[in-house]
């Protein structure tokens, strides 16, 4: 038995002796790949994922790197002690004396120790940054309800508040969103409490919306805050019940909705209500209505409302909006809306599109919500239409595709022979420098003369009519693509898409007068003219 004994142990003995020089080699490769390079390299992320792999054990090798002179050697070592499994209370010291020292990657490593000690210096380090989207708020949604305590302990004082402070707490807050269950009742109770400071309260209540769904539960005590006298507390108390899916936002939006300062204003509202999901159903009766909107857009977004606020007392409505042939955008968020709402009585609408419509990702969709209503699995989307659905770019994705119609979609285009503006005509304008130049653009007959179109980004462009003389005439500063002459009249294409700024519409060129066209906006002829997406 001594003799099985001392063979087992030394067997130990020489694993553990193996496995320390494993490490150990591990630890000199990490030294000889470190480099001063911008991110984490192939070699270096091949390093320490090995490293991980061995856990607590290469811990001790790892901590004293992170005082190592060589920068590039510090960093790595940092960026292998973010994942590693089996840090403890006893590496607490050497992990915070690196984070002080600045060293971004450490914080998920402290919060993988998650004592109180950890918790509190992570939380100190928040307040003390006040930056987001980094490893140390990556570290605080990482100990999760363990940080709600000593975050709310932020909220109860007034000192050291700046708007940089409140993004970063809110943006915490809404990142833990369920894990932040524990703090809903302490910060309801701060919300209500009239005998503290109007901003504290609003902070809360700002932080109810942040924390989402999982404090909706506060909707009918926050709801009684409306009546406040502060606006502060008033505004804070929208935002939270819109944030918070509650069904109480809905009169507060339906009220907005109906009053906008500009049509933009209009569709935010409607999008908002449909972020309500199913808590937005009460606003259905009004959401209707919008189908018949004298704004394109407005229609669109009603058609789209309806399906994710589950409203199903317009299925005649939405069936109706699949005949129209004018606006793409308004049948596949109609076929959506009704396979969202499971109407068996579309299906034969739905087949038709399925089958008929000139756009392909209309027919998918028909297909798709075909396949909703059945109960059947819903096929895959195609490329780019795999993105959220419900985003507000969506659409603009799926209309990519029209860049690429083939002959046969073409061919089922709802439009009248076209002609396009593609005639070179010379115009005479005058420069900068004050003379007069001439210059060819791209142009279409009309009486008198021609129309011609000039898109020059953001230096801006026009619609102009050229007479004999080859004088220009500019009917509108708008940049624009091209002009057609179509069954529906003369069309011109205009917007521009540049950094932040995505515009278009369409006008209606009408001639006015012997030697002029009048251009008129979309949104006053909507039975003509389509918005443009540029």
């Amino acid at each position: 038995m001594r003799w099985f004994v001392s063979i087992a142990s030394a067997v130990v003995f020489a694993g553990s002796a193996a496995f320390a020089s494993d490490a150990a080699k591990l630890v000199q490769r990490l030294k000889a790949v470190a480099k001063p390079d911008v991110g984490i390299t192939k070699k270096e992320r091949e390093v320490a994922e090995q490293l991980q792999a061995l856990g607590a054990k290469a811990v001790p090798l790892l901590l004293p790197l992170l005082a190592d002179k060589n920068t590039a050697i510090r960093e790595l070592a940092s960026y292998t002690l973010r994942d590693i499994d089996g840090l403890t209370e006893e590496h607490l010291d050497a992990l915070i004396d690196s984070a002080r020292h600045g060293d971004g990657w450490i914080p998920p490593a402290i919060a993988r120790v998650g004592t109180p000690r950890a918790v509190a210096f992570l939380v100190e380090e928040l307040v003390r940054t006040r930056e987001t989207e980094n490893q140390l708020t990556w570290a605080i949604e990482m100990l999760g309800k363990k940080a709600v305590p000593l975050l709310l302990e932020v909220f109860r004082s007034e000192d050291g508040w700046d708007d940089a402070l409140e993004r970063t707490m809110y943006e915490v807050f809404r990142s833990l969103g369920a894990k932040a269950a524990d703090a809903v009742d302490p910060l309801v109770t701060l919300a209500c409490d009239e005998a503290a400071p109007d901003p504290m309260r609003a902070r809360a209540i700002l932080t109810l919306g942040a924390i989402g769904s999982a404090a909706q539960r506060t909707a009918p005590r926050l709801s009684k805050l409306q009546d406040s006298t502060s606006p502060v507390i008033r505004e804070a108390n929208w935002s939270a019940l819109i944030d918070t899916h509650s069904a109480e936002a809905v009169p507060i939006l339906t009220t907005w909705l109906q009053n906008p300062p500009d049509r933009d204003a209009a569709k935010y509202h409607m999008r908002t209500i449909g972020t309500l999901g199913s808590q937005g159903i009460d606003a259905g009766s009004l959401v209707v209505r919008y189908l018949h909107d004298l704004d394109w857009d407005m229609r669109v977004e009603a058609a789209h409302t309806l399906g994710r606020i589950g409203y199903k007392n317009a299925p005649n409505e939405l069936v109706e909006c699949l005949a129209r042939a004018d606006d793409w955008r308004l049948v596949f968020r109609a076929a959506e809306a009704l396979g969202r709402l499971k109407i068996k009585e579309a299906i034969p609408s739905l087949t038709d599109i399925s089958t008929a419509h000139w756009y392909l990702p209309v027919r998918e969709a028909a297909l798709r919500a075909i396949s909703a209503i059945n109960g059947e699995a819903v096929p895959e989307q195609n490329e780019p239409s795999k993105a959220d659905t419900d985003d507000p770019f969506y659409l603009e994705s799926v209309g990519q595709n029209l860049d690429s119609l083939d002959e046969k979609e073409v061919a089922r285009l709802p439009l009248s022979a076209m002609r396009v503006a593609d005639r070179a005509v010379r115009v005479r304008t005058q420069g900068e420098d004050g003379l007069a130049h001439v210059e060819k653009l791209r142009g279409i007959p009309v009486d008198g003369g021609h129309l011609v179109a000039a898109d020059r980004g953001e230096w801006g462009g026009y619609i102009g009519f050229v007479g004999a003389d080859q004088n220009l005439h500019v009917l509108t500063e708008e940049n624009t693509q091209s002009i057609y002459k179509t069954g529906d009249g003369t069309l011109a294409v205009t917007g521009l898409a540049h950094l932040s700024f995505n515009s278009g519409f369409v006008y209606q060129i009408r001639q006015a007068a012997a030697d002029s066209g009048s251009p008129r906006n979309g949104a006053h002829c909507p039975a003509l003219l389509v918005p443009h997406d540029c």
